[in-house]
């Protein structure tokens, strides 16, 4: 009877262990890190003799990305690297060496299609990359040499040609960029006189939908701070009259922005 319980024992500690090696770390929807009860997402690290693999998952449970870092701290990538949305759906696929995007890169939709395929060197798109629609047609085709966009030809789904754009890929943003919006926002933006009789201050986080047009939609409140400073926010973000849409292989497509907004008396 003794030796089957030492046998137990060795077979439940050698199931155990891996688990003991993990570690978890809870972290808010900014990725910031908190609390199993604020929590969004979730890590789990287990050290390996090359460093440390990593998944991160959803407060559901369902994995968000999984990969490997050669540092404790991690923050250098390296080798291949997966991402899921909230539904489970794989939608990208990529590799990385000593923390530089390196080889093949993939994109997908949620019917498993590929949206997107190419490969890197040194970090940046290097030669053809090539973009599909839902059904498998192709709408782009572009060159790259050192990041840079050398040429491109982009279709419509019956095959002609997309004149409506001319980059492969590209961020939504502010038309003029990051200080352009700056601007907009300092000029505009109006500290409400309850907030300043009361010294309140804080940041309002802001998000909103940005259509294929580039129109800002559904515009909500997701860190409020204050009834009147988070009313002036979504004041100030309703009257960008546009923004440049997101492209991802030659098409359009919606997407969604978060924007602080800072109300600080001290500059005032």
């Amino acid at each position: 009877m003794m030796k089957k319980n030492l046998i137990a024992l060795i077979l439940f500690c050698s199931y155990i262990l891996p688990a003991l090696a993990q570690d978890t770390t809870y972290y808010d929807a900014n990725w910031k890190v908190s609390t199993a009860v604020n929590a969004s997402y979730f890590r789990l690290k287990l050290k390996k003799a090359t460093g440390w693999q990593v998944k991160d998952c959803y407060i559901s449970g369902k994995p968000q990305m999984e990969g490997a870092y050669s540092d404790d701290s991690c923050t250098i990538n390296q080798g291949a690297f997966s991402y899921y949305d909230e539904k489970g759906h794989l939608y990208h696929v990529c590799h990385y060496e000593q923390g530089q995007l390196e080889g093949d890169e993939i994109l997908y939709y949620d019917n498993k299609q590929i949206r997107t395929e190419g490969k890197n060197k040194d970090g940046k798109c290097d030669g053809e990359w090539v973009g599909y629609f839902p059904s498998g047609k192709i709408s782009a085709r572009a060159s790259f040499y050192d990041g840079e966009q050398v040429s491109g030809n982009f279709f419509n789904e019956d095959g002609t040609k997309n004149e409506s754009v001319s980059e492969f890929s590209r961020a939504n943003s502010y038309p003029g960029g990051l200080r352009a919006l700056q601007r907009f926002l300092i000029h505009n933006l109006h500290y409400p006189d309850r907030a300043v009789s009361r010294s309140i201050h804080g940041t309002v986080l802001i998000g909103f939908n940005i259509s294929k047009s580039g129109k800002i939609e559904n515009i909500k409140v997701l860190s409020p701070v204050e009834e009147s400073l988070d009313e002036e926010a979504l004041r100030v973000i309703g009257l960008i009259p546009e923004w440049e849409p997101l492209i991802i292989g030659g098409i359009l497509c919606d997407s969604y922005q978060k924007q602080p907004i800072i109300f600080s008396l001290e500059d005032r």
